[in-house]
C-alpha cells in the first residue's frame, strides 16, 4: 500500500485483488446535498428580504420597547449573518455540484493493509492510510458527522478523516475500516457500539 500511484493504476485498469473493495460514490448523495444547500440559501434569502423590507429583526431577547439604536445593530447583525449563510450555502452547493461532475474520479479503496479515499480529481483531496503507520484508531460521531481519528506514528497530533455519505453509510464504513485495522495490526477489536 506504500505505492499510491501503482494502486491507482490498478483500480483504473479494473484489475484489483479480491481482498480489495473499491467503492464508487453515490451520485444521488451529491445531488441531494446540493439541493439542500440551495434550498437553505433560498430560505435565508427569503428571510433576509423579509427582515430588510419589513424592518424586522431576528434578535434574541429584543422586546417591543427596544431602542432604535439596538434595533439597528440587530438589523446589521441579521444582514451580515444571513448574507454569510447565503454565501456559505452557495459555495457548498457549487462544490457539491462540481463533485457530482467528477464522480468518476472519486473512490474509496479498502485493502487489508490500509485505505485510500479520493473525493476530488485533485491529489490534495486524496487520503492515504497505511495501517502500519497507525498506532490507534477510533470513530467519532459528531451529530451524524463521522470521523476516523487516528494516531499516526510520526505525527504529534491525531489525524482526522471525514467519512461522509457519498460512499455509503458512514458508520458502517467506519466499522469496516476499524475491523480491517484491527485485523492488520493484530489488536483485539474495540467495542464499536460505544464509539458510534
Amino acid at each position: 500500500m506504500r505505492d499510491f500511484r501503482a494502486l491507482l493504476t490498478r483500480v483504473q485498469s479494473g484489475i484489483v485483488p479480491s481482498a480489495w473493495r473499491v467503492i464508487r460514490p453515490n451520485r444521488e448523495f451529491l445531488e441531494w446535498r446540493s439541493i439542500i444547500f440551495v434550498v437553505t440559501a433560498a430560505a435565508a434569502l427569503a428571510v433576509l428580504g423579509y427582515t430588510t423590507f419589513a424592518g424586522a429583526v431576528i434578535g434574541i431577547g429584543v422586546r417591543y420597547d427596544t431602542s432604535e439604536r439596538v434595533l439597528l445593530i440587530w438589523q446589521i447583525v441579521d444582514l451580515f449573518g444571513l448574507l454569510g449563510l447565503i454565501v456559505l450555502c452557495g459555495v457548498q452547493a457549487a462544490r457539491s455540484m462540481a463533485a457530482r461532475d467528477t464522480v468518476d474520479a472519486q473512490f474509496l479503496i479498502l485493502t487489508p493493509d490500509g485505505f485510500v479515499m479520493r473525493t476530488d480529481p485533485d491529489d490534495k483531496h486524496t487520503v492515504e492510510v497505511d495501517y502500519r503507520d497507525i498506532t490507534a484508531m477510533r470513530v467519532v460521531d459528531l451529530v451524524g458527522t463521522v470521523y476516523l481519528v487516528m494516531r499516526v506514528v510520526d505525527m504529534g497530533k491525531p489525524k482526522r478523516v471525514l467519512i461522509d455519505g457519498r460512499f455509503g453509510k458512514p458508520s458502517q464504513l467506519a466499522r469496516e475500516i476499524i475491523a480491517d485495522f484491527t485485523m492488520a495490526v493484530g489488536q483485539a477489536p474495540p467495542n464499536l457500539a460505544s464509539q458510534i
